[in-house]
């Protein structure tokens, strides 16, 4: 149901999950033409990883990035399932992770 769907957009590292209990965490994380250095990319990718970490436990988790090395850093774990896509003309990688997996 629509009501049962609640997005927000907040920074990474203070982001919090909401009361109706575990959900999903989407993210088009930053990457290729939107960057112009990978200079901050690692410190966004282990904020990502500690706030999921603390904050939302049992939630599932899916990433699109540019490179497959990056999901595992950004989501904590590597993920359950990697899946190779185009978005824009770049090549990308979808990461999906399952909680209790």
């Amino acid at each position: 149901m629509l009501a049962d769907i609640q997005l927000d957009r907040t920074d990474v590292a203070v982001a919090v999950a909401g009361a109706s209990g575990p959900g999903l965490v989407v993210g088009n994380l930053p990457y290729g033409r939107r960057v112009d250095a990978r200079g901050g990319l690692e410190d966004f990718d282990a904020a990502l990883a500690r706030t999921l970490s603390r904050a939302f436990p049992g939630w599932r988790k899916a990433f699109l990035v540019d490179d497959e090395a990056r999901l595992a850093r950004a989501g904590g774990t590597a993920p359950h399932r990697v899946h190779r896509l185009v978005n824009g003309g770049l090549p990308v990688v979808l990461g999906v992770w399952e909680p209790g997996r």
